[in-house]
């Protein structure tokens, strides 16, 4: 959980580059370059935007790390070598 909440901003960051959408008019990119995508989500969505999704990531990421960990552990305990 503290790393899904330590990292999820440049998640969102890089997921915005990564799907960087044109203006029909103009034929420009929505983002010029990754200060340009940290700044318009500040100032247009604030501390938030860097934040949608959060919660659905965890109730992915959760589950996951937790069953990796205990048969991780599990494994390790129990097997001959």
């Amino acid at each position: 959980m503290i790393a899904t909440t330590v990292m999820f901003p440049m998640t969102v960051v890089r997921t915005r580059m990564q799907q960087n959408q044109y203006h029909l008019k103009e034929g420009e990119a929505k983002y010029k370059n990754i200060i340009d995508v940290i700044a318009k989500t500040w100032r247009n969505e604030g501390m938030r935007g860097f934040f949608k999704g959060y919660l659905v990531s965890l109730m992915r990421n959760t589950p996951s790390s937790a069953l990796f960990f205990f048969f991780f552990e599990f494994f390790k305990n129990n097997l001959p070598f």
